[in-house]
């Protein structure tokens, strides 16, 4: 096994090099009233701190664009470049380096999360392809999921209990509400990752069409979320059920990123992951 030294040198070495790559790509729909926001951080859209902030970036700046053309209410759409994968989840190389770095990252991970989860913008996923762990939370935080069904090796779900990581309060929330309790603790205790079909039966994806028809669609619900009624209403309606976990993860950010810290750099947690990254790479590419 390589040693930790080695992998986060590796790691720093390949992030350098990808550095001026652009994480993400906005396009530009049929629909004027909605973003759309690809990831684009080959191979597999792997969540790091940029791409975290980047991202939260882009949110703040479609709330400010619809707040200039008159609040009448702007949909924001989440998808990925890729047809294959959303996004792998949260990078694991940013687990092996050191303690101001693994802070930085997963601050910039409770950022997103409240952008996302709270923003007044209508905001639908379009997942064409896999979405584990950070991938499945940031569709979750979404207000609407459009899967693709002809995607069979497709999975999503929170599977951190694999690599002795313990999905936060704020993680599990957001499962709990869409798929129920009892199966979000079973989901939760295996570290379980769903089909689309079976992701679609229990409630965590809304609605499944063709991948070739899964941007469109999700870009349809989106106009059609914003022209149902007043933004402002809408957006009240979503924090009935929302304020109490914004609220919660707002006041408890320290807590919950020492929480985070300690399991992350613990020698169990760091062999973990080490192995896992160098079982990618003895895979090769994907």
């Amino acid at each position: 096994m390589p040693s930790l030294g080695a992998a986060a040198a590796a790691a720093a070495a390949a992030a350098t090099a990808a550095s001026t790559a652009p994480l993400l790509t906005r396009l530009t729909p049929a629909a004027a009233r909605t973003s759309v926001l690809a990831l684009a951080r080959p191979p597999v859209n792997a969540l790091n701190t940029a791409l975290l902030r980047e991202l939260t970036s882009r949110v703040r700046q479609a709330e400010r664009d619809a707040e200039r053309g008159g609040g009448g209410g702007a949909a924001l759409v989440l998808t990925s470049d890729s047809d294959s994968v959303f996004t792998s989840g949260l990078d694991l190389t940013e687990m092996i380096k050191p303690e101001r770095d693994v802070r930085e990252f997963w601050g910039a991970l409770q950022e997103l999360f409240l952008a996302l989860y709270g923003t007044p913008l209508v905001t639908v996923c379009a997942l064409a392809g896999t979405s584990p762990a950070g991938g499945c939370l940031l569709a979750m935080a979404c207000d609407y999921r459009v899967a693709a069904s002809d995607a069979p090796k497709a999975r999503i779900g929170l599977n951190e209990a694999k690599f002795g990581l313990l999905a936060p309060p704020w993680f599990a929330r957001p499962l709990a509400d869409c798929v129920g309790v009892r199966r979000a603790d079973k989901m939760l205790q295996l570290g379980e990752l769903l089909g689309f079909a079976d992701a679609h039966r229990v409630g965590l994806v809304d609605e499944l069409v063709p991948k070739a028809d899964v941007l469109a669609r999700a870009t349809q619900v989106a106009e059609e979320w914003v022209a149902n009624g007043p933004a402002e209403a809408r957006h009240a309606s979503k924090l009935v059920l929302r304020a109490a976990l914004i609220d919660w993860l707002t006041a408890n950010r320290a807590a919950d990123a020492d929480l985070f810290v300690g399991r992350v750099l613990s020698h169990g947690t760091q062999r973990a992951v080490s192995e896992y990254l160098a079982s990618l790479g003895r895979r090769g590419p994907r």
